[in-house]
């Protein structure tokens, strides 16, 4: 007599998912972080005369991150210190980003005015001489204008050249002189010189006659 009997056997399968391609691992995200800034483009103005005020027009600072990237963003005046124009020569700003603790920098250049030329605004109040007189400059003003537009009386500050009052002239011509970081800027004006007429003595008879009794 046959006997049978079943056997079960178990066989593992791998079993590929037709989705497994679609999966994306999950990357851990760093934010970019500040490293650095710059003032990439300077104001238009970097020359100033001494008194001026800051004029930061123009200027950019640079943001640089971490991963390379860069902003670009226009400074504001709050940012900015360490300007003064009392005196002349190179006068550093110190621009200060709210969100960065050192300072980025940039240097501008501090200048006095200089004198241009000399102008009368008017003439002295006497130009009609007589021989023997001297030079009256009374209500005379003379101004400066300097390369900063600005203008200056510099009536009391000037000198005058020597004018000969013995010979009439009906124009003689006088230089004003004004000296200024030894530089002479000078300016003109005419005066008129009249002989002086002779004083005549006149003796009367009567005089004459008492003096020759004596």
């Amino acid at each position: 007599m046959l006997l049978f009997f079943a056997l079960s056997v178990f066989i593992p399968v791998m079993i590929q998912s037709s989705h497994a391609a679609d999966v994306t691992p999950e990357i851990p995200i760093v934010s970019k972080v500040m490293t650095g800034i710059r003032v990439s483009s300077l104001p238009t103005k970097t020359k100033y005369y001494t008194g001026e005020y800051l004029d930061i027009k123009g200027a950019r600072l640079t943001i640089e991150y971490s991963d390379g990237s860069t902003e670009t963003v226009a400074v504001r005046e709050e940012w900015c210190d360490g300007f003064e124009s009392y005196t002349a020569g190179t006068s550093t700003v110190y621009v200060k980003y709210p969100e960065w603790s050192d300072p980025a920098t940039f240097s501008v250049t501090v200048v006095y005015p200089k004198v241009t030329y000399i102008t009368i605004k008017s003439k002295p109040d006497t130009t009609v001489y007589y021989t023997g007189q001297t030079l009256n400059t009374a209500g005379i003003s003379v101004m400066a204008t300097y390369d900063n537009g600005y203008i200056d009386d510099v009536s009391s500050d000037v000198t005058y050249s020597k004018i000969d009052f013995g010979v009439p002239a009906e124009k003689k011509n006088v230089t004003v002189t004004y000296t200024s970081d030894g530089k002479k800027f000078t300016a003109s004006f005419d005066i008129r010189i009249i002989q002086r007429a002779p004083v005549s003595i006149r003796i009367s008879s009567s005089s004459h006659s008492a003096a020759s009794a004596t």
